[in-house]
């Protein structure tokens, strides 16, 4: 027997257990958001270097406004997908 007990009867860990192998909490789809919007990103910030390098800042908002939109729609999914986990793990009292 590997494990030992403490007085509350909890087992106590000896070392001789293997260590819990690592496993990622993410999916295929994270993965493909995550690059999906780092791709939008990317090319986005090079049109922003192409508006300030060549003076003309009328396109500045609308290239701003690219980049903080996917991150603000990501953190949007995110806040109402936990928001209706919750909601469906309260329980039926």
């Amino acid at each position: 027997m590997n494990k030992l007990a403490d007085i509350n009867g909890d087992s106590i860990k000896t070392g001789k257990e293997k260590p819990e192998r690592f496993r990622p909490t993410f999916g295929m789809a994270s993965i493909l958001l995550l690059t999906l919007v780092f791709a939008v990103m990317a090319s986005a910030a090079q049109h922003l270097v192409q508006a300030v390098s060549k003076g003309s800042s009328g396109k500045a908002p609308f290239v701003f406004a690219t980049l903080t939109l996917p991150v603000v729609a990501l953190l949007g999914v995110s806040l109402v997908r936990g928001l209706v986990r919750k909601w469906a793990s309260r329980g039926g009292n």
